[in-house]
């Protein structure tokens, strides 16, 4: 079914930079800063929420993680999601009572919120996603600040909807509520085929968080063994950072019961166990808000596939993407400062770089 959602954002986004410079690249390159821009807000968050995390880790994973490297910088109308996506959660926390740093005033982190949630409503229907949060925020205001607190955080929010949101208006005038909405309405549906992809999309939630090489190295195994043939000075940090992608992914599951305790005896009988870091206490206060806020975040996507007309597909959930990439950062903040573990994350990151520096090849190859 042929759906188009409302707004004049995305054909902004791709004629202003050829306006500017009439070349072929000139929407990437707007793609580009944006997405970066999305990045550096996150790290820079990120850091702050976890100050005893190497800064260096921080960066460094989300500036070389596939899916902000890869997906976040191809032409298509989701990838210009992270940015929008960044401004609204980091917004979003900075709401919460129990979960801000204040690092924020209230009206700005509410004028972000507003802000991104129409800049992602123009570009994916993922952005209803986003509804429960805006909800919880201000329920949670208002029982903190009272109606006064509320009405200032509607304002701002206001505000910020309506810089962006504005560019809905000329549709809506000139089409009506009905057809203006470009059918984007037909897209919601029950669909009880979707019941069972509960692990599927558990752990395509995570791999965003990962180093999922696989995904984009090719959409099949025939084309990832054809990639590995063509570049073999890459292929042995391909299928290493293949590798550390999937025990990522089983930390990410496992460290949700951090605090979980093992037996004396274990402990006793295998001495590695003995430091683990799902024995000890987390070092951060917030954590059980961060892991709750990441195991929601999960079941309202799996509960909204139930009414999606498509299959779960890992990029339709993208706009989260902020949400599990902090999750991941808390489950290895007691390795954080050890020397195995940045170590390891500096073999990672220079495994991602080949990978992309030969993903970059290839792609160059295909287009001339």
């Amino acid at each position: 079914e042929n759906i188009q959602l409302p707004g004049a954002l995305q054909a902004l986004l791709v004629a202003l930079p050829l306006k500017i410079w009439p070349a072929p690249e000139a929407p990437l390159v707007l793609l580009s800063l944006l997405s970066f821009a999305g990045i550096s807000l996150l790290a820079w968050y990120f850091s702050f929420r976890l100050p005893r995390f190497p800064r260096w880790v921080i960066w460094g994973w989300l500036l070389t993680a596939p899916w902000t490297l890869d997906w976040s910088t191809q032409l298509d109308n989701d990838s210009y999601i992270l940015f929008g996506s960044a401004l609204f959660f980091v917004g979003f926390l900075e709401t919460l009572p129990a979960l801000s740093l204040e690092l924020l005033p209230p009206a700005l982190s509410n004028f972000m919120m507003g802000f991104g949630f129409f800049w992602c409503a123009q570009l994916h229907m993922s952005f209803v996603l986003l509804i429960p949060f805006v909800l919880t925020s201000f329920y949670l205001q208002w029982k903190h600040r009272g109606f006064r607190g509320i009405g200032t955080a509607s304002l701002f929010a206001f505000l910020g909807s309506i810089l962006i949101g504005s560019l809905l208006i000329p549709t809506f005038l000139q089409y009506g509520l009905s057809q203006g909405l470009g059918r984007s309405d037909h897209s919601i549906t029950l669909n009880l085929s979707n019941l069972g992809s509960f692990f599927t999309i558990l752990f395509r939630y995570l791999s965003m968080a990962s180093c999922e090489v696989a995904r984009f190295a090719g959409a099949h195994t025939a084309d990832r063994l054809a990639f590995l043939e063509a570049y073999p000075w890459a292929a042995l940090c391909t299928l290493a950072a293949f590798f550390m992608g999937i025990i990522q992914v089983l930390f990410l599951l496992v460290g949700w019961f951090q605090k979980f305790s093992l037996p004396q005896s274990w402990k006793d009988r295998w001495w590695f166990l003995r430091n683990m870091w799902f024995e000890r206490d987390h070092p951060q206060r917030d954590w059980p808000g961060i892991k709750w806020l990441a195991l929601l975040t999960f079941l309202l996507i799996y509960l909204s596939f139930l009414f999606s007309i498509k299959p779960p597909a890992a990029h339709t959930f993208y706009i989260t993407l902020p949400v599990v990439m902090l999750y991941s950062f808390y489950v290895f903040q007691a390795w954080a400062n050890t020397r195995i573990f940045q170590r390891l994350a500096l073999a990672l990151f220079f495994c991602s770089l080949v990978f992309h520096s030969a993903l970059a090849l290839s792609r160059s190859e295909e287009h001339t």
